[in-house]
């Protein structure tokens, strides 16, 4: 399968990857965008233990990053209470580089998207 590596501002996922015309070349796309940023924030619905780890290895890393985040949970979501133990224990170790505040909505229809902004180390457009 042809592989393609989008550059940003994209929309994730990308039609081609939802027909399975071509595969993303890297997982997540923006996954180079850490290493150019100098922060990112935004809100992040239902993560999972995979997305734990990505954070992980973004703040491992890149050791000047810092986030801001809005973490959302809902009733049945695919976070467990591990997942957020986890993103305790990375605030913590983070030493201030890490904040996150955990939103719990109240109904299962209640669902946030995900989504980050990364703000660059130098001049350049955030994405």
């Amino acid at each position: 399968m042809k592989t393609f590596d989008p550059e940003a501002p994209f929309v994730w996922p990308e039609p081609r990857a939802i027909e399975e015309i071509a595969a993303y070349e890297h997982r997540p796309p923006f996954g180079a965008l850490p290493r150019a940023s100098k922060s990112f924030f935004g809100v992040v619905a239902a993560p999972t233990e995979a997305g734990m780890a990505l954070l992980e290895s973004w703040l491992r890393k890149e050791p000047k990053i810092t986030a801001r985040l809005v973490v959302t949970v809902y009733p049945a979501c695919a976070t467990r209470q591990t997942d957020l133990e986890r993103l305790l224990q990375l605030t913590q170790e983070a030493s201030g580089r890490l904040l996150a505040h955990i939103r719990p909505l109240e109904k299962v229809t209640d669902r946030e998207a995900t989504a980050l902004c990364f703000l660059p180390n130098g001049d350049g457009p955030a994405h």
